[in-house]
């Protein structure tokens, strides 16, 4: 009789969780934001992919001599920013000196601009692409965006502009809840999304395995450990 041994994993998930954040505008700072756009929406686990990014800024004031005005969007440590560059930033209208910076360690983007003779309460069309970013781990992956137009060094509003669903495209199947079974017959499995895994393109080892069996009494764990 043929005997199917399998693994059962247990481990520890934490959850976060991304909000929207509202804050008290002062006159003639960002009220909200609106039209947020993140394409494309799904991707690879440790694929290099160009994303792009748009949203409006409504409330402006392009007409006070502002510089350095800002969107800066945030990511979760599941994206790796080592490799990315922005190109093709657009911001308007009543803008000039369009530029972007990628701080790697905080894992952020920041697009700047100053004022070029506007008005009060002007409606800003920001985007522009981000060449090179890779995900490491499949689920979703939300973005946020924070806003300060007048250059005052806080936020005036805070939202999130979109999701990226990550895939392992390469694997059978994915393992996005625990506890799990593995089969000991199975390849190219992908835990990416567990805590405590590690990340697409980084290797790991599986040491002290011996599993439970079907039909066996005795039970044994299984553990991660990075290499």
């Amino acid at each position: 009789m043929m005997m199917r041994t399998v693994v059962t994993v247990s481990i520890l998930v934490v959850a976060a969780v991304v909000g929207v954040l509202g804050a008290t505008p002062a006159t003639g700072t960002a009220t909200n934001i609106t039209g947020t756009a993140v394409t494309p929406s799904t991707v690879t686990t440790g694929d290099a992919t160009t994303i792009s990014v748009s949203l409006t800024v409504e409330g402006v004031d392009t007409g006070d001599g502002t510089t350095d005005g800002s969107v800066t969007l945030s990511v979760p440590d599941a994206v790796n920013l080592s490799n990315t560059r922005t190109t093709d930033i657009s911001v308007g209208p009543n803008a000039s000196n369009n530029r972007g910076m990628i701080d790697v360690d905080a894992r952020t983007v920041t697009v700047s601009w100053d004022d070029d003779t506007g008005t009060p309460g002007e409606n800003f069309s920001i985007s522009f692409d981000l060449e090179g970013i890779v995900v490491g781990r499949t689920g979703d992956t939300a973005v946020t965006a924070a806003v300060d137009a007048d250059a005052t060094g806080g936020a005036e509003v805070t939202a999130t502009v979109g999701t990226i669903t990550t895939i392992a495209s390469k694997s059978d199947r994915s393992v996005t809840e625990t506890p799990a079974t593995l089969y000991f017959s199975e390849h190219d499995v992908d835990l990416t999304a567990i805590s405590g895994a590690n990340p697409a393109g980084s290797p790991q080892r599986f040491y002290g395995v011996t599993g439970e069996a079907e039909g066996v009494s005795h039970r044994q764990k299984i553990r991660l450990r990075s290499i």
